[in-house]
């Protein structure tokens, strides 16, 4: 009987010192993970909080870059307007039967240049990591941004044909007239010139045919500069927006 008492006080004494131990180390691995916990929060914190500081920095950028580029394209529907008025007042001055113009529409006809608009997205652009642009915490805006090259692709093919026709046309014009007695320095060296032939400019089928060409391809740019344009305000607008977080 009494060695069974004395076996059940030693269970007794064993298991008891087994609870405080599990308690002791319970406690101790319970604090460490709790340290562990608030060391992965902070870090996590101090992450969270220089991702947003660089975020910041890449809007500001972003509105930058993207407000250059609403005057720029501003622009660019000017000179686009002014290039349809020429090539308008040019269409109207051809054809087999055309008589010669006054002076002054004559040097709007002869006045034959290329416009280009060139805009940047170099903060956000396909050789840069995505990483950058995973900055941002808008869905839509990146959407909108990772599209943008697309779209100023779509308008430069048009002004790429546009270039095309005007070096056609001055081609066509240079055939007709004297390169030599347009420009005033080489005049004073008294060399012979040819003569220019006008009229027989504004008569050639070659000359309508590719104003008329200019013209579509000039409407078409003007329409992808408009998508160009609604995009760049809409990107502008949600920039400005996101912006407002950080005041």
């Amino acid at each position: 009987m009494i060695p069974d008492l004395l076996d059940r006080c030693a269970m007794k004494k064993f298991l008891n010192h087994l609870r405080d131990n599990w308690i002791k180390y319970g406690l101790e691995t319970f604090t460490i993970l709790i340290g562990i916990f608030g060391a992965l929060t902070i870090d996590n914190w101090n992450e969270e909080r220089k991702d947003r500081k660089k975020e910041h920095i890449l809007l500001l950028q972003l509105k930058e870059e993207y407000s250059i580029n609403q005057l720029l394209l501003e622009e660019g529907f000017q000179s686009y307007d002014s290039s349809l008025w020429i090539m308008d007042l040019t269409l109207n001055h051809t054809g087999p039967e055309v008589d010669m113009p006054e002076h002054e529409i004559l040097d709007s006809i002869r006045l034959v240049v290329f416009r280009t608009v060139e805009l940047t997205y170099s903060t956000i652009s396909p050789d840069l990591s995505t990483d950058r642009i995973e900055l941002l915490q808008n869905e839509h805006l990146k959407t909108l941004l990772s599209s943008f090259p697309a779209v100023y692709t779509r308008y430069k093919r048009f002004e790429a044909l546009s270039r095309d026709l005007v070096i056609k046309q001055r081609n066509l014009h240079q055939s007709y007239i004297s390169i030599l007695y347009r420009v005033v320095e080489m005049q004073k060296k008294d060399l012979a010139h040819h003569s220019s032939d006008f009229l027989g400019l504004l008569r050639d089928r070659n000359l309508q045919n590719i104003v008329v060409d200019r013209i579509l391809v000039l409407r078409n740019a003007v329409d992808a500069l408009v998508e160009l344009a609604d995009k760049n305000d809409a990107i502008l607008n949600l920039i400005n927006q996101e912006l407002s977080r950080f005041d």
